[in-house]
């Protein structure tokens, strides 16, 4: 309805397209994971997809916590904390159940974007030495593709 709206009000014509931008590729590091399979099996979902992962304190004391989740999941969850795209490139398969605790840096935001002062353990690693050191899992720099809305074309509406 909306988009309908739009189109006719607007004249707002828009496509998709992807495009290689700056991100992260989660990958196994070189010891192999160190995740806990996952062994609840009281999903009420008959695709048994319920659980993910879960983020607690925010920029007080960050922590992300997987229940049933998949290695994809966890690759979103880390977009969102990080302000890129995390692509998941491990190759897991598998519901697993893991915690997550780091100090945050600088750059990420805290609670709702703003900035939250740190009240955890400052000897705490970063999120990268984290993800690495609790995990296993590695998170490496590079381009990943990412789909965006570009606008071909928009006008003022016209009077009522």
């Amino acid at each position: 309805m909306v988009q309908t709206l739009l189109a006719e009000r607007f004249q707002l014509r828009v496509h998709l397209e992807t495009k290689q931008l700056p991100g992260y590729s989660l990958v196994v590091a070189k010891n192999g994971p160190r995740l806990k399979e996952s062994v609840r099996d009281d999903c009420p979902s008959p695709a048994g997809t319920c659980g993910g992962v879960y983020n607690f304190g925010g920029g007080i004391s960050p922590r992300e916590v997987g229940e049933r989740a998949s290695m994809a999941q966890l690759a979103q969850e880390l977009s969102t904390v990080l302000g890129r795209t995390v692509q998941d490139n491990t190759g897991l398969a598998g519901l697993y159940d893991f915690t997550l605790a780091w100090r945050p840096d600088e750059n990420q935001p805290g609670v709702g974007g703003g900035r939250v002062p740190y009240a955890g353990d400052a000897n705490a690693p970063s999120l990268f030495e984290a993800v690495q050191d609790q995990l296993r899992l590695k998170l490496e720099a590079n381009r990943v593709p990412v789909e965006i809305l570009v606008i071909d074309h928009v006008e003022m509406p016209s009077e009522n």
